[in-house]
């Protein structure tokens, strides 16, 4: 493990003691076999954070939230092993860094980690794009209600639990079609394809479902931001 440690020092400008705790810290988390896999591109990822001149702490305790947040989102482990594969850990690091590096430090892995923990498997498939929107998002809501917000979102369109007046006013911005939905007792039911069409509008990045919605009120000219709020919360 030394003579690992000691080779990966010499494309990462770390002290060998300090990444020789890496293995250590992932091990617990994902076991020996993927703790080596993946300690190099945690260390790239580690080494970054300790050039922040804005990063207090313990780089070890980052890592662990970073992976936490990465697996309870599903966009570290293979869709079919459920294991951590190394190259969507590097992806997902480096879209990480790109966050802290857009939110000046203030999303961090805490607040992704909330995310990840609300949110859940709702995130797996959003593009690199609307995870990045949604993190930011979450500077000023908070991981945990951006999280809740998301999964709430999900749930209601992709899953059909939502109230009748929503239905109704999905249907008058046209994002249900008449006979796509019923209601009976308060319950709405959606038809099949129309729940795959409202999951894909949201699943790679909500802000593609919230620019649909400013284009359609703009089209029956609500263009005011005010009035925009009280048509969406009618």
């Amino acid at each position: 493990m030394t003579a690992k440690a000691f080779d990966i020092a010499k494309r990462v400008p770390m002290k060998v003691q300090d990444l020789l705790k890496i293995p250590g810290t992932t091990y617990s988390i994902m076991g020996e076999h993927e703790a080596m896999e993946t300690w190099e591109p945690l260390a790239k990822y580690a080494w970054t954070q300790q050039s922040d001149a804005h990063f207090k702490g313990d780089v070890t305790g980052s890592l662990q939230k970073v992976i936490r947040a990465g697996e309870m989102s599903g966009r570290i482990t293979d869709p079919i092993t459920k294991n951590i594969d190394p190259h969507r850990l590097s992806s997902f690091l480096d879209t990480v860094a790109r966050i802290k590096a857009a939110t000046h430090g203030m999303v961090n892995e805490d607040i992704l980690l909330a995310l990840a923990q609300q949110g859940g498997p709702t995130l797996r498939g959003l593009s690199d794009e609307g995870f990045l929107a949604l993190a930011i998002q979450s500077q000023m809501m908070g991981g945990h209600r951006a999280g809740t917000a998301y999964m709430s979102l999900w749930q209601q369109l992709a899953s059909g639990t939502m109230k009748k007046r929503t239905a109704e006013g999905m249907e008058e911005m046209g994002f249900l079609k008449p006979g796509e939905w019923s209601s009976e007792g308060g319950h709405v039911s959606i038809g099949s394809e129309a729940s795959k069409r409202l999951a894909q509008l949201i699943g790679q990045d909500p802000l593609v479902f919230a620019k649909q919605i400013n284009e359609e009120l703009a089209k029956k000219g609500i263009t005011d931001p005010i009035e925009q709020q009280q048509a969406i919360m009618r």
